[in-house]
């Protein structure tokens, strides 16, 4: 099932190889229409404000099949592909602000995508993610987790079947510039809701907020708005700067030490941390002499794993303060040029 942009209508498919479209607030079906034929599952998801639909499911010779339908007339798709003859059930994810769908099969390795337009044949085949490893699922990350300077328009978080791991899988539009492309990221939905549930049971419509990624992009950090169902900010006739009232929050971080006490108190925590660890070292180098190393072939494999983790975690962390020098190397040169 997929509900439209501004939640108004519930498109669904059922056993029974039928497509419908339901107003989700009274329950009374709207349009109705034969779907795919075949005896699998299908999927439905609706194409943001294009007033179409997009379907995946199988054909009577079990071919794996993608449609386009027009939601005010069910009795034909506007198109009809065969994709493959594989047998996972094909889910469909729509990103809105570019227009492209991507289809994940269950079982499979690969992530088809598709470039939909508003004219005939209305979806064109694009390329393909590929992958030996098959999925059982896919999570999409809405677009304000993106990063914006890498060109990152959409990333998944792949489930897998056999290693029952998470593996993140990022499309990036290949641009050698840095800056923020105005084109891959328009204004997309925000975090505030545009309607409370009473709004909407009472048969209200409305768009979701957006807000614009290019915010995102600056080094800044940022006071959220809260939002209280009895104080409903969206009221306002003013809505166009109140959704944006968050944004205009700002504070600059300050690593600066704010009174002397603090930095004695640092200085303090630093020397501590350094006694303890000299004498962790200290015990450890007198482990390491307790075992006699020309007699190594009699020493417990036990001992022997002990002392290799035990030398393992004295060069990762010495490699933890080399690079915490080089960092503060790096503060300090930038601080004197900016001088």
């Amino acid at each position: 099932m997929s509900f439209s942009r501004n939640g108004s209508l519930l498109a669904t498919t059922c056993k029974d190889k039928q497509i419908r479209i339901i107003d989700p607030r009274t329950g009374d079906l709207i349009h109705s229409g034969k779907g795919h034929q075949g005896s699998k599952s299908s999927k439905v998801v609706f194409l943001g404000d294009h007033d179409r639909l997009l379907t995946t499911g199988f054909s009577r010779m079990s071919e794996r099949q993608l449609a386009i339908w027009d939601k005010n007339d069910l009795s034909k798709p506007l198109k009809l592909d065969i994709v493959d003859s594989s047998s996972g059930i094909l889910i469909p994810h729509y990103d809105y602000d570019s227009a492209i769908v991507y289809l994940a099969g269950k079982g499979d390795g690969n992530i088809r995508y598709y470039e939909l337009v508003n004219n005939s044949p209305y979806v064109h085949y694009l390329s393909e993610y590929k992958s030996s490893s098959p999925q059982r699922g896919l999570g999409m990350m809405p677009k304000r987790g993106l990063d914006v300077m890498k060109c990152e328009i959409t990333r998944f978080y792949k489930l897998h079947i056999v290693k029952g791991m998470v593996e993140p899988v990022s499309m990036v539009v290949p641009r050698k510039s840095e800056q923020f492309h105005v084109d891959l990221y328009p204004d997309t939905v925000g975090p505030l809701p545009a309607l409370t549930a009473d709004e909407w049971l009472q048969g209200a419509d409305k768009d979701p907020l957006l807000i614009s990624l290019k915010v995102g992009a600056q080094k800044k950090s940022y006071k959220p708005q809260v939002y209280r169902p009895g104080e409903n900010p969206l009221d306002s006739k003013n809505l166009s700067n109140m959704k944006f009232k968050f944004v205009e929050q700002t504070h600059a971080v300050d690593y600066s030490a704010t009174s002397t006490s603090v930095v004695k108190k640092n200085l303090e925590n630093r020397k501590r941390m350094e006694e303890s660890k000299e004498e962790g070292l200290s015990a450890f180098d007198s482990k390491r002499k307790n075992l006699d190393m020309d007699n190594i072939a009699d020493i417990p494999e036990s001992e022997l794993r002990k002392a290799y983790f035990e030398q393992m975690e004295e060069i990762k962390s010495l490699k933890g303060e080399v690079a915490l020098k080089d960092k503060q190397i790096q503060q300090l040169r930038e601080e004197l040029k900016n001088r």
